[in-house]
């Protein structure tokens, strides 16, 4: 009976420990016993703090440093503004910084241009070995270290409807891509031109790209106009 009446009693007593918090927003917090947390300010937030007794702590927040659209936050012994840059500027790391990070111009990369060879008259010629077609022609940019492909179709017909021979190609420089051939063994009409892919891939190098033609019989014509004859070009550099 003596030993129930002390287990009784002692957690009575136990029950009976009152919560060591006084103050409104108190918090009951621990270490080695309980121990009041008081409530911080208005607009503080409770934050883990192993300085503290606790191991909590109100605190006011962080305010973030940026203050215009764009802006962004950065670091370096404290939380600093970046402050955006100008369109089209990158985000670029840069040691020489403060925050080592700047908005800078990008340098350097791929300048993608577009060109073509689409003349606007008819070219002709008797001649059997290749001979420039006129107006059929465009300058490559120069630019070192880049390249183009070209692509595209020669509409043609022959005045002669025997087995002659009628040639197109590409032209860059001293350099020649694309012969396109064809037996004429089938009747040509003026006003039906016969397309034929043309194609050419070479570098930036400021050189002519053209249009060469010959026939082995007979009057070759390639029609201008219309997309007769239309080659398109993209220029890399």
């Amino acid at each position: 009976m003596g030993s129930a009446t002390k287990f009784l009693s002692a957690l009575s007593a136990d029950n009976d420990t009152a919560p060591p918090t006084t103050t409104k927003g108190d918090l009951s917090g621990y270490s080695t016993t309980q121990a009041r947390v008081p409530v911080g300010s208005n607009n503080q937030v409770l934050t883990a703090d192993s300085t503290t007794s606790l191991g909590v702590a109100y605190k006011t927040p962080v305010t973030p440093p940026t203050t215009t659209k764009g802006d962004l936050s950065g670091y370096s012994t404290a939380q600093a503004r970046i402050p955006i840059g100008s369109n089209d500027q990158v985000l670029t790391a840069d040691s020489g910084q403060a925050l080592g990070l700047k908005w800078a111009t990008p340098s350097g990369g791929a300048t993608v241009t577009t060109n073509e060879i689409h003349p606007t008259s008819d070219f002709s010629t008797t001649s059997s070995s290749f001979v420039d077609a006129t107006d059929y022609d465009t300058t490559i940019a120069d630019e070192s270290g880049g390249g183009f492909i070209a692509s595209g179709i020669v509409g043609w017909y022959n005045s002669n409807n025997g087995s002659d021979n009628s040639s197109y190609k590409l032209v860059h420089g001293t350099t020649s891509q694309g012969i396109t051939q064809v037996n004429n063994n089938f009747p040509k009409q003026a006003g039906t031109p016969i397309s034929l892919p043309i194609e050419f891939m070479g570098s930036t190098d400021g050189e002519d790209l053209k249009i060469q033609a010959s026939t082995s019989n007979g009057t070759s014509t390639a029609r201008g106009g219309g997309d007769f004859v239309h080659v398109s070009i993209l220029e890399v550099a």
